[in-house]
């Protein structure tokens, strides 16, 4: 008779899971994708960065951001932020 992934039942049942790689979704262990960033290697990479920038605009140009926020009903930060992503 030819056994096929079978294992013995004296191996605890998370070492025959892990043998099988059948794994309750609550319980599956977290792979590391390709170019995945670890938290701490997110934090170090944004250390010196707080997400502020000083930037000196003519008025002319601050007060019509300002119109356009105002007529899109948006803060004028999402409206400059908005169209920086643009």
């Amino acid at each position: 008779m030819i056994w096929k992934n079978v294992l013995p039942r004296s191996m605890p049942e998370k070492r025959r899971r892990q043998a099988r790689k059948i794994w309750p979704p609550s319980e599956r262990p977290m792979r590391k994708r390709k170019n995945q960033f670890s938290l701490e290697d997110f934090k170090q990479e944004m250390e010196g960065c707080n997400g502020r920038i000083s930037l000196r605009i003519p008025r002319s140009l601050h007060k019509k951001l300002k119109e356009n926020a105002a007529m899109e009903g948006v803060s004028l930060n999402q409206y400059v932020l908005y169209k920086l992503a643009k």
